[in-house]
Order: C-alpha cells, then sequence, then structure tokens
C-alpha cells in the first residue's frame, strides 16, 4: 500500500519500520488475490501455518469448522510439530463435550489431511482483547506447550 497519508513509522521502533515499509511502500502482512475487479484478502501472513511445506490458511479451516453447525466461534492456529514443522490446532466453542469426535468425520470429508486439526481444544470462550480480536498469540502458546497429536 502507498499514499501520501499513510503512517512515517512504528513510535521508536526502526527495524519494525524498516520492515514494514519498504521503497515507501507499506507491507501489511495480509495475503490476497485480486481478479474480477476486486481485492480478496484471504488471511494474515503471520497465521499461515506451513505443514510439511505446505500452506495452510487459518481462514480456510475456520470456515469449514464454522460450516460444520457444531461450532459457535472458532480459532485455528498453529502448533510445532517435529516431523512436519507446524501442525493446525483449532480451538472452538461449542456446546458439544464430545466435539473433536464429532467433527473427525465432516472435516475428513471437507479438507485435505495435511489442513485437518491435529488436535481439536474446546473453551468455553475464545481469549480477546480489549478490542474484541480474537487473542492468537495466546491461542498458539496453548498450542505449542499442549504440542499436537497427529
Amino acid at each position: 500500500m502507498r499514499s501520501p497519508s499513510l503512517f512515517r513509522g512504528y513510535w521508536r521502533n526502526p527495524p519494525e519500520t524498516a520492515a514494514a515499509l519498504v521503497d515507501g511502500w507499506f507491507n501489511t502482512g495480509d495475503l490476497g488475490t485480486v481478479g474480477g475487479g476486486a481485492v480478496t484478502v484471504l488471511d494474515r501472513r503471520a497465521d499461515l501455518i506451513n505443514s510439511g511445506g505446505m500452506n495452510v490458511y487459518p481462514s480456510e479451516v475456520e470456515r469449514v469448522l464454522l460450516e460444520s453447525g457444531l461450532v459457535r466461534e472458532c480459532a485455528v492456529v498453529a502448533a510445532p510439530h517435529e516431523r512436519w514443522g507446524q501442525v493446525p490446532v483449532a480451538f472452538v466453542v461449542s456446546e458439544a463435550s464430545d466435539i473433536a469426535v464429532k467433527l473427525e468425520a465432516y472435516l475428513t470429508a471437507r479438507l485435505a489431511d495435511y489442513k485437518r486439526p491435529r488436535r481439536i481444544v474446546r473453551l468455553d470462550a475464545l481469549p480477546r482483547n480489549a478490542g474484541s480480536k480474537i487473542e492468537r498469540r495466546l491461542l498458539a502458546e496453548q498450542a505449542a506447550l499442549g504440542g499436537a497429536q497427529v
């Protein structure tokens, strides 16, 4: 993105500014496509999961989870894995206590193996910041501590 009204940089953080502003262009970190006269944002680069060299977009997995009708809200994050580098882990808010079992066949029919969450963690609520955004960093830390089942 480039604009005369674009910010000059991050407050007292030259390294982050240098990484974000390249030749006057601001790198937002958004991943998307352009086509049909529209820009479609797919995900954030920082949220992208690289599992065995394959890209997993958390938003795609989250969309499938929500379409199941079994999940009220969810977030998918990366967990470290010895063989694959990273694997997806899903945190879901659901009334069903056995949600992982119920989602297994549903996800198998709709997602490639490398995209399927290796662990599904049921929570009463997803952690959110003051702006009501999901705290993905906290979930990623929890996923890393709990490992990932394959």
